[in-house]
């Protein structure tokens, strides 16, 4: 995700990219992800804000649980707006898909080149 979420960044910034993964796939994954506030603001910069408002919830509090599923600390976020008031942001509860989707919109699946791995001084080998 970081490699995708690079290459967005750089298409926002007006460079011709291309991705490539190691993977055959661009496997759509369904765990649930948290996007904290620094998270929500670089995705207003990459101009995918509202793409990311629409796919996710903003939750109303954070439940961090240890090793063996008790409750080891608790957020509240959402309370009078309290969590983008102080950070100018809102924390999301997403799906890892949804963010992939959202980044794959502003780089294009075509610039995206599976079965690729990248070896430093060597360039890239397709493994064909």
């Amino acid at each position: 995700m970081g490699g995708l979420a690079f290459a967005a960044a750089m298409r926002n910034s007006r460079h011709d990219v291309t991705g490539y993964k190691q993977a055959n796939e661009l496997a759509e994954l369904g765990a649930g992800i948290s996007l904290w506030a620094n998270g929500t603001r670089l995705f207003a910069e990459m101009g995918i804000a509202s793409s990311m408002a629409e796919r996710s919830c903003e939750t109303d509090a954070a439940y961090f649980r240890n090793e063996n599923g008790c409750l080891a600390a608790s957020q509240r976020l959402a309370r009078d707006n309290w969590y983008r008031q102080e950070y100018g942001y809102p924390y999301y509860g997403s799906f890892r898909t949804d963010l992939q989707a959202a980044l794959l919109d502003i780089v294009g699946r075509e610039n995206i080149r599976l079965g690729k791995q990248w070896y430093p001084n060597r360039g890239v080998i397709d493994g064909q």
